[in-house]
């Protein structure tokens, strides 16, 4: 749609598209028609914005279904059609990991280290915990994680990081992707008021499987639990490609090891930022 253009095929469900995209009144109807367009608006097309392109992309690349299927709801209130019953499950040719704590959400809740008598001698973050814990604890010492199984905290406290909740709803709207949350944390106390916390900010967690790796009984790394984990999943559902968006490198690492046990497989990691800026990660010797 150019600029010279304006649409409105239903003015009762919504404004017409004239009203706020050239700022005219009176504009309104099914049919597409020329309008004069003020110099002062510097109008150069809806679809060409950065802020749409990016929206409608998944952080490393254009996808033109996506877009073309939301211009079909959003702009001519025609939907696509639903595929018919016996169309039957789309094997999905992506899936797409996500951690949680700083990917999705600044969580405020801390990892205490206690001594032999049981006293809290430090409280760290989620990034502090990630360099402490590449180095034994001194001896009797030991972390306590009870903060992180508290929903309520969860739910109250941790601040969300919109950009990748926006990337988030688009992902898991897609019927080509399978999505997973991938978590460090262990069982909270409180499973629904968790999920919760997502469906409040739009996410969809019917389409979304959360997996904690701190339920994992083994003596590996989380890093090394979370590249399990991920590799179960690549041999039950059979992806072409994989991506994981994480704020630890340590994760990204480890899940670009995979590459060795899955060869068919595309690997793509994306180093979250604390703003919910993505980059490609290429990684490092593990």
């Amino acid at each position: 749609m150019t600029a010279r253009a304006a649409y409105s095929i239903n003015p009762s469900a919504r404004p017409p598209l004239a009203s706020l995209l050239i700022r005219r009144q009176g504009v309104e109807g099914p049919e597409f028609r020329r309008v004069a367009i003020r110099p002062e608006n510097h109008r150069g097309g809806l679809l060409g914005m950065a802020g749409l392109m990016t929206f409608l992309a998944d952080g490393t690349r254009t996808l033109p279904m996506r877009r073309g299927s939301w211009v079909l709801r959003e702009l001519f209130n025609d939907p696509p059609n639903n595929p018919p019953p016996n169309a039957g499950e789309i094997q999905p040719n992506k899936l797409v990991i996500f951690d949680i704590d700083d990917t999705l959400v600044h969580p405020t809740a801390k990892i205490n280290v206690k001594n032999a008598k049981g006293e809290v001698v430090k409280s760290l973050d989620t990034h502090e915990y990630a360099k402490s814990s590449r180095t034994p604890l001194p001896k009797g010492h030991s972390y306590d994680f009870g903060e992180f199984r508290s929903a309520e905290k969860f739910s109250k406290e941790s601040k969300p990081i919109n950009k990748m909740i926006s990337h988030v709803r688009l992902t898991s709207a897609s019927k080509g992707n399978k999505v997973i949350f991938n978590t460090a944390r262990a069982n909270l106390d409180d499973k629904e008021k968790f999920v919760g916390a997502f469906k409040k900010h739009g996410v969809n967690m019917s389409k979304i499987h959360v997996i904690r790796a701190g339920n994992v009984k083994t003596k590996e790394s989380g890093p090394q639990k979370k590249a399990r984990i991920t590799s179960g999943y690549i041999k039950t559902h059979k992806p072409k490609e994989v991506h994981m968006y994480d704020d630890d490198t340590g994760n990204l690492d480890h899940f670009l090891k995979l590459r060795e046990k899955h060869p068919t497989v595309k690997f793509y990691a994306h180093h979250v930022q604390p703003d919910g800026t993505m980059k490609a990660y290429n990684g490092k010797d593990v």
